[in-house]
C-alpha cells in the first residue's frame, strides 16, 4: 500500500508544528516522496532502504553515512503489519529522540 503525497506531507507538516524538526516520507522504492524541506522530494535515501530492509530505526549519525541521507533517523512506518514507508526526522539525536514514540 502507498500513501499520496498529498497525505503525507500533510502528516509532516502537522509534525513539524509539534516537534519543529525537517521531516521525510520515503517510499518503500528509497525515494523522497514528501518532505518539509521541498529540494529534498524526489531524491534518493538509503537510509530508509536499511529501515525498510531491518524493519526498525536507524540512526544516522552523520550526513556521509548513507547515500542521500542526512543526520537524524529513520523510522518505519507500518500498516497492518506491513510497511508501507519511512518517516525520517532530520536533526542532532538531543531534538529528536523524544519524538520518535509519535511513531512507535
Amino acid at each position: 500500500m502507498d500513501i499520496s503525497t498529498k497525505l503525507a506531507t500533510d502528516i509532516l507538516i502537522k509534525m513539524k508544528e509539534i516537534i519543529n524538526q525537517d521531516l521525510n516520507y520515503i517510499n518503500t522504492k528509497g525515494i523522497i516522496i514528501a518532505s518539509t524541506n521541498p529540494d529534498r522530494v524526489g531524491n534518493f535515501h538509503e537510509a530508509s532502504l536499511v529501515c525498510i530492509k531491518k524493519g526498525k530505526e536507524v540512526i544516522i549519525e552523520n550526513d556521509e553515512q548513507y547515500v542521500g541521507s542526512k543526520k537524524g533517523i529513520n523510522m518505519p512506518i507500518y500498516f497492518d503489519e506491513v510497511i508501507i514507508g519511512v518517516i525520517g526526522i532530520t536533526g542532532e539525536k538531543k531534538k529528536w529522540k523524544n519524538m520518535v514514540k509519535l511513531l512507535e
